[in-house]
């Protein structure tokens, strides 16, 4: 029996096989929130990370990301974070994909200067 085949028997259509594998991706990360010891979600987390503080906050049931208050819109798919917008490879959580970023602006700053330096 095919594993495309639904309890009726049928054969799902592409469309409509990625939609039930979306909705499974948001059923997964609606249900895998940050918790305490007691199993109660937390409201949120701070981290600094080269001096830049990142925050991870639970919002309307879902995880949303800032760096130095700048919200980062991002997208959590085939279980990996990317950020929309940037070019980043996927990170397994949210922290990591933080780190990356921070990471990356630092290096375009210390490139920037570096470059302005040189025009002097």
């Amino acid at each position: 029996m095919s594993s495309e085949r639904g309890s009726g028997g049928r054969r799902f259509s592409r469309r409509e096989a990625l939609a039930l594998g979306a909705a499974a991706s948001v059923l997964v990360a609606l249900g895998t929130g940050v918790r305490d010891v007691g199993g109660r979600e937390e409201s949120g987390r701070t981290l600094l990370h080269r001096g830049r503080r990142i925050r991870i906050q639970r919002v309307r049931g879902r995880r949303e990301l800032y760096i130095e208050g700048e919200h980062i819109r991002t997208v959590h798919s085939n279980g990996a974070y990317r950020a929309e917008g940037f070019v980043f490879s996927p990170s397994p959580t949210l922290e990591e994909l933080a780190r990356e970023m921070v990471d990356y602006r630092a290096a375009l700053q210390a490139r920037r200067a570096r470059f302005l330096a040189a025009r002097r």
